[in-house]
């Protein structure tokens, strides 16, 4: 179902989310409680959470038919439209698993 019909010729250009510190990194983050968060020692993520979001984003769009094209804006493309996303916490939350055992008892 099209929601817009002029929005087929539209092209869509998707940076990169944006992430600071933590998030912009390979290393997997974890959060103990809600004050305390740390790196896992030995894990890490292939690539940075931004950029696997961000092609994420792209693939789910392309394949919703929304738009004419939906690209990458770091291919150099030109578009009509250029969503722009932040992406403010991306974490393990093990302290969500202690609450729960807690809860149980």
């Amino acid at each position: 179902m099209k929601l817009n019909p002029a929005a087929d010729a539209l092209r869509l250009l998707v940076r990169e989310p944006r992430g600071e510190g933590f998030i912009s990194s390979q290393r997997i983050i974890f959060q103990r409680d809600p004050v305390e968060q740390g790196y896992y020692q030995s894990a890490s993520w292939v690539e940075p959470p931004t950029k696997k979001l961000g092609q994420l984003i792209v693939e789910v769009l392309s394949h919703r038919g929304l738009f004419r094209s939906v690209t990458r804006s770091a291919n150099g493309s030109l578009g009509d439209l250029q969503l722009n996303s932040d992406v403010l916490e991306f974490y393990h939350n093990t302290c969500l698993l202690y609450t729960s055992d807690a809860a149980e008892e």
